[in-house]
């Protein structure tokens, strides 16, 4: 976890590498394809699963220390399911170590208390867990994962009383789809009430295979998403993204995506993608990170029609100065956030000893 000096100094640096225009800023790693959840929007837990393939803890470190090098400043853990693998700790003090933002979503079934608390002690600045709709039987389904909501719920309040200390930003990570697009606002306040985050993200049909389709957002929608953001501070996602939805469904090839450029992806076995959904360019282990911006690899992102759900939206967000200033405020209102709920405790403290 990143000290109030380190989270300051993370986003100058950000706001370096964007005025440079040198080093790269977010990797996604996917630490493995396995997953016990069967979500229908997603294809992962289909691949053939081989975990012998996957990259071991020493391989993962010498990966991790190389793309620090590289300038790499936020790394997110995803998967398939990362919790799954039983090192996920060890990776992530080790990337912590290297002065990373470190970040890891989870579909919270893996969690217990224990785990949770040993994930904590890592010291990861963000994990989110994933949450669908507030009808326990709708979530379940679409994740393929009977009893999973309840779990969720569960994890949620630990996450509230255990891990959303210090400067770490905890809560749920909501994807949107065609079925759930009014419970959006419900799954928002579900995390507020606990003083936790809500992070969204439109489902893209790209995790299938099944066509281009994109839920296409309202601009109701994002309203309210912007006047949750204002009025209770819990919607994780910057302005520009939430704006940037509208642009869901239409098709941005030719724009300019910063894929390979300034961010790009690991696989479980230790393949280099500009891009979670693009071609491996190369391999962490034995070449360079910058193979994901050659000629080859990026002309696989010019011909993309576009996406926002991951890369290049939030990511795109914080290359601009608007965008930078915007994760510094974050950075500050982290740390007084921080600073609220160190009062309250000690106050609590201070009843509870004059009773």
């Amino acid at each position: 976890m990143l000290t109030s000096g380190q989270c300051i100094r993370f986003f100058a640096g950000s706001l370096g590498t964007v005025v440079g225009g040198r080093g790269f800023l977010n990797c996604v790693w996917e630490l493995t394809y396995r997953c016990n959840a069967r979500c229908f929007m997603c294809d992962y837990w289909q691949r053939p699963r081989e975990p012998q393939r996957e990259l071991s803890t020493a391989d993962i470190k010498t990966g991790l220390a190389k793309i620090a090098e590289h300038g790499c400043r936020l790394i997110n853990f995803s998967g398939g399911e990362p919790t799954l693998r039983m090192d996920l700790e060890d990776v992530v003090a080790f990337a912590c170590e290297r002065g990373m933002w470190t970040s890891v979503v989870t579909n919270g079934s893996h969690l217990t208390r224990a785990r949770l608390a040993r994930l904590r002690d890592a010291g990861p600045d963000s994990l989110f867990i994933s949450l669908d709709s507030l009808d326990p039987k709708r979530h379940d389904t679409n994740r393929g994962f009977p009893g999973l909501h309840g779990r969720v719920l569960e994890c949620l309040d630990w996450l509230a009383d255990d891990f959303a200390v210090g400067h770490r930003i905890a809560g749920l990570m909501v994807i949107i789809g065609d079925e759930n697009l009014s419970e959006i606002a419900g799954l928002v306040e579900t995390a507020a009430s606990r003083g936790l985050w809500a992070l969204v993200q439109p489902r893209h049909a790209r995790k299938t295979g099944a066509g281009n389709h994109i839920t296409a957002v309202s601009v109701s929608l994002v309203r309210s998403l912007l006047f949750s953001k204002e009025r209770t501070g819990s919607v994780l996602n910057s302005r520009g993204y939430l704006r940037a939805l509208l642009d869901q469904g239409k098709d941005c090839t030719g724009s300019r995506c910063r894929a390979g450029e300034k961010y790009f992806s690991i696989g479980p076995y230790g393949y280099l993608h500009p891009c979670v959904d693009m071609p491996a360019a190369g391999h962490v282990l034995k070449d360079e990170i910058s193979v994901v911006c050659s000629a080859s690899a990026r002309a696989g992102v010019h011909a993309c029609s576009g996406c926002r759900y991951c890369f290049k939206g939030e990511a795109d967000a914080t290359l601009s100065l608007g965008g930078c200033l915007e994760k510094a405020q974050l950075a500050l209102q982290i740390i007084r956030q921080d600073a609220k709920k160190r009062r309250s405790r000690k106050r609590a403290r201070h009843w509870q000893r004059a009773v």
